[in-house]
């Protein structure tokens, strides 16, 4: 549960002391005491044993209770979450009352660990950053299902960052032409529709999202210089997904595991680079 402001007032930053008074006037339950969302099972077994109170009214009761302790513990499990994040630049008082009204609202009824992740980061960027994460992005996460949200986490590793900008991140996916290289990855046509329809990614299997000229991407230690093809107007073909405002917002957030340098998906991706007559440096050395 929540603690008191008051209970960490001593040994904590001003932004922590900050977030938990905010936070706590959001999830101060209403319709039923503090004390019974803490678990006095005192109250439980007065208002079960008073024999004025019906049957049906006495399972109502409980069922209500029940509903309302296991929310107030999904919010709760979040804030945990983000509270190693925070930190002493964070502006909690600068986020509007309606966006934590809306977050928790969506949040009370999320009760898988790895989508909680997501949340309690996003949380608390959202503090560090006010405005960092649109409203369309929360409900998109809160109908969003276990397996979509792996699926997302499996498209971040195919992802490469802009070198002078790490806000900007692109999904390098060469599907159309290669959906069988892509099984192994748990990757297909499919599931990047899906991902299209919750408004993250937008996809052209018919044609490729192009750049121009040039572009300089990181990813892991590497520093990767792409240079299009001079017999088709130096077009860098960059494979068939592009991020979404919210996608690339989610990105941010996806778990540091799914962002790993991984060899084979730097060669298969310089691969498909080469194959479209675009000349690849990597840590200044030319791919041959």
């Amino acid at each position: 549960m929540l603690k008191e402001a008051s209970e960490i007032a001593k040994n904590t930053s001003e932004a922590i002391k900050n977030f938990h008074t905010v936070i706590s006037n959001i999830l101060q339950p209403k319709g039923i005491d503090l004390a019974i969302i803490e678990g006095h099972k005192r109250i439980i077994e007065s208002s079960i044993n008073r024999e004025d109170i019906d049957e049906l009214t006495k399972v109502a009761f409980l069922s209500n209770y029940k509903k309302m302790v296991r929310e107030y513990e999904n919010c709760s499990r979040i804030v945990e979450i983000a509270l190693p994040s925070i930190s002493t630049d964070s502006k909690p008082h600068d986020v509007e009352d309606d966006w934590f009204t809306f977050f928790f609202d969506k949040v009370r009824l999320i009760s898988d660990e790895t989508v909680q992740q997501i949340w309690g980061k996003i949380l608390a960027n959202e503090v560090k950053t006010p405005g960092a994460f649109q409203r369309s992005l929360l409900h998109t996460l809160s109908v969003m299902s276990k397996s979509q949200a792996e699926f997302f986490c499996n498209i971040s590793r195919f992802c490469m960052n802009e070198y002078k900008d790490e806000d900007a991140v692109h999904p390098l996916l060469f599907i159309s032409s290669n959906v069988e290289s892509y099984e192994n990855s748990r990757i297909s046509p499919d599931g990047l529709l899906d991902l299209e329809n919750l408004g993250l990614i937008q996809c052209d299997f018919k044609g490729e999202y192009i750049f121009r000229k040039k572009k300089v991407f990181r990813y892991g230690t590497k520093m990767i210089e792409v240079y299009g093809d001079p017999n088709n107007n130096d077009k860098i073909k960059a494979g068939n997904v592009t991020f979404t405002c919210n996608g690339n917002a989610l990105f941010h957030v996806v778990g540091s595991e799914f962002k790993e340098y991984r060899s084979d998906i730097l060669d298969f991706t310089i691969t498909k680079l080469r194959k479209r007559n675009c000349k690849v440096i990597v840590n200044g050395q030319l791919v041959t």
